[in-house]
């Protein structure tokens, strides 16, 4: 959904994977697996923070249960500065990209992982890393939408589950268009050269 956004000359390369904690896609190999292919002057987006704030999942690696919650003050920050120093190495470009809120949002309602996105933008800030406010601007966008969605018919922005119900954590194509074209604002307010190559 990035990639409209952009003139064709800007490759977009989602290497995201659901479900997934900072630490989690770590183990994994899958930031490995990027830094094989990132070349100096890429821009390497990282959002996690949903995930992370599940305080009772657990999943097993390797024979070892570990939880999917990492406090966001701490351990949360030292998993994001493992990709912020990674891309560094390659001379890559690191841009923190604060989660979403949930459904709870609409209509006036409270900011969801609202410190998950206050963690990322203290660590960019100390670190002097692009930090792309998306929870901010999403939340913004759905506390303005009254009254609360409350049927499939009437949801624009969320997932319908098969069941007709409204899944209030991931997006249908609509919320996602919303939120990509959230992302190149940031990345326009953040003056990275990559706002140069943004369709207008």
């Amino acid at each position: 959904m990035l990639a409209p956004n952009y003139e064709s000359k800007v490759k977009v390369s989602n290497k995201a994977v659901g479900g997934r904690t900072a630490r989690r896609f770590i183990q994994e190999g899958s930031l490995s697996a990027i830094l094989k292919l990132i070349q100096a002057g890429d821009y390497l987006l990282v959002q996690f923070g949903t995930n992370d704030s599940n305080t009772t999942a657990k999943y097993t690696l390797d024979g070892t249960e570990y939880p999917y919650f990492a406090d966001a003050q701490t351990d949360f920050k030292t998993y994001l500065q493992q990709y912020i120093d990674s891309a560094l190495e390659k001379k890559a470009i690191p841009v923190l990209v604060t989660p979403p809120p949930r459904n709870s949002a609409y209509c006036n309602g409270p900011r969801s992982l609202g410190n998950y996105g206050q963690a990322m933008l203290e660590l960019g800030k100390a670190k002097n890393v692009a930090v792309v406010d998306l929870g901010l601007k999403t939340h913004a966008h759905l506390t303005a939408i009254c009254p609360k969605p409350m049927t499939a018919a009437q949801e624009g922005f969320f997932k319908i589950n098969a069941d007709q119900t409204i899944d209030g954590t991931h997006f249908q194509e609509n919320g996602a268009r919303t939120m990509a074209g959230f992302v190149a604002d940031g990345v326009a307010e953040g003056k990275l050269g990559l706002s140069a190559y943004r369709k207008h």
